[in-house]
């Protein structure tokens, strides 16, 4: 057996995130606060390995069970402020990805402080903004395909939602970058 790059011992890789990103969804449907709690402290320091979908997943899933974990947010709210991954391969595979994950970043603003413990919200629903770009217009189908209506509509109720969010230390609200009304634009258009 191998140890997966995700810190999964004995796991094949790439085996880990999916893994943990669908029993993520089942435990918000059963109620499991201390198991997930358990997944999103274990996810925490490995989500950078993992894609889009199964962050997104992890992240719904603790908001839907309202479950605080500090060290998540901030490697959640890092990851999506980072967007893209450097390697240009894209973390996100589709619009569903990027609006899951900024529907549960919404449900974590409601209910977090201003301060969020080290983690920048506004920088992360710029970030989701930033890559969700890439799901529309001429360029959309070199990333799967037109995205549905129902993905562009939760991305821009998140976003809409978001617009007074500040970052940490300060500084313009959400609705002053280009970025984010871009991507509204660009999902209202849809």
């Amino acid at each position: 057996a191998s140890v997966s790059s995700a810190g999964g011992e004995g796991m094949a890789p790439g085996v880990l995130g999916p893994l943990l990103g669908m029993a993520s969804a089942q435990l918000a449907r059963l109620g499991g606060s201390d198991l997930l709690a358990a997944v999103c402290d274990h996810a925490a320091e490995r989500l950078h390995c993992f894609g889009g979908r199964e962050v997104a997943e992890i992240a719904s899933a603790a908001a839907k069970l309202s479950l605080q974990r500090p060290g998540f947010l901030r490697a959640f709210t890092k990851l999506c402020a980072e967007g893209e991954r450097p390697s240009g391969q894209g973390r996100w595979r589709s619009l569903r990805d990027v609006s899951m994950a900024a529907v549960a970043l919404l449900q974590v603003s409601k209910r977090t402080a201003p301060s969020c413990e080290g983690a920048d919200l506004a920088a992360a629903f710029r970030g989701l903004a930033a890559s969700s770009l890439h799901y529309f217009g001429p360029g959309a189908e070199a990333h799967g395909g037109a995205p549905s209506a129902r993905d562009a509509v939760e991305l821009a109720h998140a976003l809409a939602h978001a617009l007074a969010v500040r970052p940490p230390h300060g500084g313009a609200p959400l609705a002053a970058a280009p970025v984010v009304a871009e991507a509204l634009r660009a999902a209202l258009g849809k």
